[in-house]
């Protein structure tokens, strides 16, 4: 999705044709990535500025989790800026003081043109009102990681896309922001399922009703909705919830599934704190850091999906471990 159109800041502190005079730390994730997406087709060696100030400048010692928002603004940590220029191909220098107040970024092309999202190559979620975790959003590296997953679904034009445990909607938003034609985007059709009220209520508030359907309901028994066979389904940290019967789940998925399908599973695999993303799931009941559980129902579902007649299956990702199937034979190339 496009953002702020780049234009030169005129007190940046070298020549260039491409600059963002917006404050970076007013813009959302989404906004500030196509900036950089859009820095990183400029020509080898060309370089790009962007002007934030420090977070300490912007909140004082009231510091919100890193990419959280207050007063319009977010907490946009050095990290941050990092992780969008490795994965958009730029390098980035020493932050250096501007004039007016604030830093200039300088970011330099490099290495080959990168193709975003990559092709085919909370922390934890749950039901219930009490849920209270960071916005996945507004974290590069589960936000990048996201829109990459979802770039493998095959969602033809008018595609019917199920989301099992959906919250507020935050797959859907990502999904709207891949780089497809904006007819296809604008033609899928998106039911989603959950039994928080409060977090149907704000995706409500979020989507068109005319292409989102939301429906308060236990996921468990979503067969039994009576609903048409969906070309995708999505299920995102919501089988790790203590009311949720994971097997119950999977018995039901045949009927709502067309022959040839995608399915995305979401396996949290980490937590934030207010020093940053920790690659590390937590452990419920202890607090430890432990990645068996995680791994574990990864192997789980690749089975599940090997078994159930899913001609590719495969596990990836870092912050969130990823399982993804598809009915469809791999194409040769």
């Amino acid at each position: 999705m496009a953002g702020p159109r780049p234009v030169w800041h005129p007190e940046a502190p070298g020549p260039g044709p491409w600059a963002l005079q917006t404050e970076a730390a007013r813009l959302p994730l989404r906004e500030l990535l196509s900036c950089f997406r859009a820095a990183g087709r400029l020509p080898l060696g060309a370089r790009a500025w962007f002007w934030t100030r420090s977070p300490e400048e912007l909140f004082g010692s009231e510091l919100p989790l890193p990419g959280g928002c207050r007063r319009g603004l977010y907490h946009r940590p050095w990290r941050h800026f990092v992780e969008l220029s490795q994965r958009c191909g730029l390098r980035l220098a020493w932050p250096r003081p501007m004039p007016g107040g604030g830093f200039a970024l300088e970011a330099e092309r490099c290495g080959e043109e990168v193709i975003w999202p990559p092709s085919q190559s909370s922390a934890e979620k749950y039901h219930g009102d009490e849920y209270a975790g960071f916005c996945k959003l507004e974290q590069p590296e589960i936000y990048c990681e996201l829109l990459a997953a979802l770039d493998r679904l095959e969602l033809p034009p008018e595609a019917r896309i199920l989301s099992l445990g959906v919250f507020d909607g935050d797959e859907w938003q990502a999904l709207l922001d891949l780089e497809r034609p904006a007819a296809v985007r604008d033609s899928w059709r998106f039911v989603g399922i959950d039994l928080s009220r409060p977090a149907l209520k704000r995706a409500r508030q979020r989507f068109d009703s005319g292409q989102c359907v939301l429906l308060q309901a236990d996921m468990q028994t979503a067969d039994c909705l009576g609903l048409p066979a969906f070309d995708a389904l999505l299920c995102l940290n919501a089988l790790q919830s203590r009311s949720v019967d994971r097997d119950a789940v999977l018995r039901g998925l045949k009927a709502l599934l067309k022959p040839h399908c995608d399915v995305l599973f979401a396996l949290p695999h980490c937590h934030l704190t207010p020093s940053g993303l920790v690659l590390e799931p937590l452990r419920r009941y202890t607090g430890r850091r432990d990645r068996s559980l995680a791994l574990k129902d990864a192997r789980y579902l690749a089975r599940y999906l090997f078994r159930a007649g899913f001609q590719q299956v495969e596990v990836f990702g870092s912050a969130y471990l990823y399982v993804w199937g598809s009915r469809k034979r791999k194409r040769q190339d």
